[in-house]
């Protein structure tokens, strides 16, 4: 299990990386997108830590039964995605005037981990 995480925690910090290039990129290129995703960095790292948080927790659910692995897999992404919620709720009533732009960018950088999350646990779901 020791591996597995360290694997993980390796390609998600990849990926975030990768998402945060992007993001720079976007930025350099197109200037005034730096209004549209103000707090881009911010959220790529709130989700990596989330997401790794909760690898940790599925990759401990593997050592029982194959039901334990998917029972955990459906609540803690239904419990992710309450914690996001309320996220992103109280940080749009506390700042209104950038509550649109977050919320995309929040949502945009929330598609891109749930594909990568999903992809990973499907993989470690055969095994």
């Amino acid at each position: 299990m020791q591996n597995s995480f360290l694997r993980y925690l390796i390609t998600t910090l990849s990926f975030s990386l990768i998402v945060g290039l992007a993001a720079f990129l976007l930025v350099i290129t197109v200037p005034t997108i730096i209004e549209i995703i103000p707090m881009i960095y911010f959220i790529i790292g709130y989700i990596f830590v989330l997401t790794v948080s909760f690898h940790y927790g599925l990759l401990r659910s593997m050592k029982g039964k194959p039901q334990e692995f998917v029972r955990y897999f459906m609540g803690a992404t239904t419990f992710k995605l309450l914690i996001h919620l309320a996220v992103v709720v109280v940080y749009a009533l506390l700042h209104r005037e950038h509550a649109l732009p977050f919320i995309l960018s929040f949502f945009a950088v929330y598609i891109l981990f749930m594909i990568y999350e999903v992809r990973f646990a499907m993989k470690l779901n055969k095994q």
